[in-house]
């Protein structure tokens, strides 16, 4: 079986994206991802595996979701977040395009322009709506509220040894009780 070859940008000039920057493979372990780095490995799925818009949107959407996993944080649907990944694009689509249109490069549209760039420093919040109140632990709400702030404030650490044993635990726990289940159905 042959696979497709996928070819990588060979300088930064060609792997620049107009208002976004350089594309990204991946996200930073210790913040929750912000818009433009959600665009930039949404470009780097596009360009370098030549995925279409949707299957791009599909792959960011696994590891915007598998960070704030990470995170203990409640998130939206899967397709939620592929859906306001997609918004994201058109509304980069539509500025790219009138970018290209010189007779058009108004003041109004220069406006807009910075407007989206500065926003891709914000955080791509994809929690669930009742987020805060489904949250267990203290600094988990903390770490949310201080990421939604500017500047995306605040880091995540290790997980705890007291919380990995804890997940580790449950772990078994649900691995025996299927255990006993399957034996307790072949008898």
């Amino acid at each position: 079986m042959a696979y497709a070859q996928t070819t990588t940008p060979t300088t930064r000039k060609q792997s620049e994206i107009w208002l976004i920057g350089q594309m990204s493979d991946s996200f930073s372990n210790t913040k929750l991802p912000s818009k433009k780095e959600v665009m930039t490995l949404f470009y780097h799925y596009k360009t370098v595996h030549k995925q279409t818009v949707r299957e791009a949107c599909h792959s960011a959407a696994s590891d915007v979701l598998e960070v704030w996993e990470k995170a203990h944080i409640p998130t939206r649907l899967k397709k939620h977040v592929i859906d306001k990944i997609e918004d994201l694009f058109k509304d980069y689509e539509k500025l790219r395009k009138n970018k290209e249109n010189k007779a058009k490069r108004s003041e109004t549209l220069k406006a807009k322009e910075e407007t989206w760039r500065a926003g891709l420093e914000d955080l791509f919040d994809i929690a669930h709506a009742d987020a805060l109140e489904l949250i267990v632990i203290k600094e988990d709400r903390q770490f949310l509220l201080a990421q939604r702030e500017a500047g995306l404030r605040g880091k995540m650490g290790s997980v705890g040894s007291s919380l990995a044993r804890r997940q580790s635990n449950a772990l078994k726990r649900q691995e025996d009780y299927r255990k006993r289940l399957h034996k307790e159905k072949q008898e």
